[in-house]
């Protein structure tokens, strides 16, 4: 018995001292957090955009940063209470909570990065209303949501087309497929687009059909594939998308016209 004890006392200590190495190790997460939403109730948009990743920042603007904090009721925020926290190879995650005055809470999640010096938020997840069987960030978006990037993207990539010159679809895709190519490597992915008699714009007219529904691979990315319903042939495509900062941002497009 005295034995069992002796392990069981053994094995408590070493859980307290994991526990603690976590909390110890995630301090710098928990701050950087607080940091953040501190700044951003106190309306210094300025210092709350300093504790973002170069990503985030480079994917929204301030305003656009401006317009999510608005969905998160900051004015009534009274608390900001931080639950899970996990890291791994330089990236990590904090879930929370924002306690309202009236009693109501705002359930968030937030991936943090590893940069030179220290942590910094690459981005923010607010949970969606109603029962999800799955985190915030692996829920598909809204139908309407799809198509509005899908259209985005594509009239985007249909103007650069017209242009024969992809500079502005690179302005438009993610920071993270920026960091990997130029506009002269677009140009040379996309120059089969750049002879053709048609004009792409004309999908302005269009709505896009899903061959599949759209749905989140187990690398958090959105795969999009459908076409647009033109005559004679049809503009198929297939779209990728990674979350950066506070919206869904391409990572990856291929397109083709045929039957």
């Amino acid at each position: 018995m005295k034995t069992f004890l002796k392990i069981l006392g053994f094995l408590m200590i070493f859980i307290a001292l994991v526990l603690a190495g976590v909390m110890y190790l995630t301090a710098g997460m928990v701050e950087v957090g607080d940091e953040f939403f501190d700044a951003a109730r106190k309306g210094d948009i300025d210092q709350a955009h300093s504790q973002l990743a170069r990503e985030f920042q480079a994917s929204a603007t301030k305003g656009e940063l401006l317009a999510f904090l608005d969905t998160l009721h900051l004015q009534d925020v009274e608390e900001v209470q931080w639950g899970e926290r996990s890291f791994s190879s330089g990236r990590g995650n904090l879930a929370g909570t924002l306690k309202l005055k009236g009693g109501g809470r705002v359930p968030l999640n937030i991936d943090l990065i590893e940069e030179e010096d220290g942590w910094k938020i690459y981005a923010i997840h607010k949970s969606l209303v109603g029962i999800q069987e799955t985190p915030a960030a692996k829920v598909v978006p809204a139908d309407e949501e799809v198509v509005r990037l899908v259209n985005e993207s594509t009239l985007v990539f249909a103007e650069s087309v017209y242009e024969k010159n992809m500079g502005r679809f690179r302005n438009h895709i993610s920071v993270l497929w920026q960091d990997q190519t130029d506009v002269a490597t677009l140009d040379g992915i996309f120059a089969g687009f750049f002879g053709l008699e048609s004009d792409l714009r004309v999908l302005r007219g269009f709505a896009p059909v899903f061959t599949a529904p759209p749905a989140i691979d187990d690398r958090g990315v959105l795969v999009v594939a459908g076409h647009y319903p033109t005559q004679p042939d049809k503009f198929h495509f297939e779209q990728r998308y990674i979350y950066e900062g506070v919206g869904w941002k391409l990572v990856g497009f291929s397109a083709n016209i045929g039957p």
